[in-house]
């Protein structure tokens, strides 16, 4: 969005005019960016450096991330990220914080850009294979390559827990390998068990619709509830299966 004190209020005016959403007002996700193409450690260093130096002002995150332009060259880029409510003044004073702490150090300070916070509880529910279809497109979208290794996580629920232990053995039988199993402990009454069988596929929606129709039926011959698909990144150097 820019990378001036002075582009803090080209990004107001914008979030406010054209998306109806005041960063004042509303807790937004602001992330600033920083460079330094020959050494991404000391790059990664500095973003440490950053979130201890301010811990007591603002809650600050950091994260090496791959960052691309419009002609696809790609480089790693640090972002420092905070989820609040900030004025523009607040704004304006991080920018010449972070400009004069990059310049010191030998680091480019690249630009910042401000986003509505996700609302990750909705983010992270079990989609249906439509739902999920939109989500790879989204992905594919922000950066991650078509083909690229993913996890598919087929989230199960049971309310028996013995049920929950029987269908571990069948998704085992079925050929998965990583299963996981947890519960909800909030209510003692109606407790249920969570079953989450992981594959190791790609960003692609190859298969999706066949892969929802089998886990469903499945799930219904065992006395189970089929939720739907997530996705999680399998980390680094992970061939696709």
């Amino acid at each position: 969005m820019g990378k001036t004190p002075e582009d803090i209020d080209k990004s107001f005016d914008h979030m406010i005019d054209n998306l109806d959403c005041d960063p004042e007002q509303t807790d937004m996700l602001w992330m600033f960016s920083f460079r330094h193409d020959e050494d991404p450690e000391k790059l990664e260093k500095f973003g440490e450096s950053l979130v201890k130096r301010f811990a007591g002002e603002a809650d600050f995150q950091h994260e090496m991330v791959l960052a691309q332009d419009d002609s696809d060259a790609q480089w790693t880029a640090l972002a420092i990220t905070v989820q609040t409510k900030m004025s523009r003044d607040q704004a304006k004073r991080w920018v010449r914080t972070f400009s004069a702490l990059a310049e010191e150090n030998g680091v480019e300070y690249e630009d910042h850009s401000c986003f509505e916070a996700f609302d990750w509880d909705e983010f992270e529910k079990p989609m249906n294979a439509q739902d999920a279809a939109w989500r790879l497109r989204h992905l594919t979208d922000c950066g991650l390559p078509a083909g690229a290794p993913l996890l598919w996580i087929l989230a199960f629920t049971a309310t028996d827990p013995a049920v929950a232990e029987s269908f571990e053995g069948v998704l085992r039988e079925a050929g998965f390998d990583e299963i996981e199993r947890s519960e909800n402990e909030e209510d003692a009454e109606d407790r249920e068990y969570y079953i989450d069988a992981v594959l190791l596929r790609s960003n692609t929606e190859a298969g999706l619709p066949e892969q929802h129709a089998a886990a469903e039926k499945l799930a219904s011959a065992h006395g189970v509830r089929f939720e739907g698909f997530q996705f999680a990144d399998p980390g680094p150097d992970e061939p696709e299966r």
